[in-house]
């Protein structure tokens, strides 16, 4: 089962998302906050972070990057999302704080779901890829 860290933005009850993602097999964690994320990942890393870029305090790049300090890419894939930020620009800039993928919301459910497993499949590819071969 794919553990993630759900980072929402308070405009709107992260409740339905968080529903559908269980549903669809995850596990889900809810912040309010990149403080409270960067305190929950100091204790235990999920498999993905899925984060709002507008959040409390933080802007969700800025804290995308406090991430890339403590976890690279392939230990812990992070995936942006956005209602407001629609532009190339910031797409562009979710690529440059490390994100592995930058959803628009509405989200389609399906791109969703898919979005996540293909960044932890990749994620858990490139760790497989350098552990060491058993026999």
């Amino acid at each position: 089962m794919i553990e993630l860290y759900f980072v929402h933005d308070q405009q709107e009850s992260p409740a339905p998302r968080v529903q559908f993602l269980e549903m669809s097999g995850f596990r889900v964690s809810t912040f309010e906050s990149g403080a409270e994320l960067l305190a929950a990942l100091s204790d235990h890393r999920p498999d993905l972070v899925l984060m709002d870029v507008l959040l409390p305090g933080a802007h969700g790049f800025d804290v995308c990057r406090l991430v890339r300090h403590q976890y690279p890419p392939e230990e812990l894939p992070v995936i942006l999302s956005s209602d407001l930020y629609r532009t190339r620009a910031y797409r562009d800039e979710a690529a440059l704080c490390g994100a592995q993928d930058y959803l628009i919301r509405p989200l389609d459910p399906a791109h969703l779901v898919d979005a996540i497993t293909r960044a932890v499949d990749t994620a858990r590819g490139a760790v497989t890829h350098t552990s060491p071969t058993r026999t």
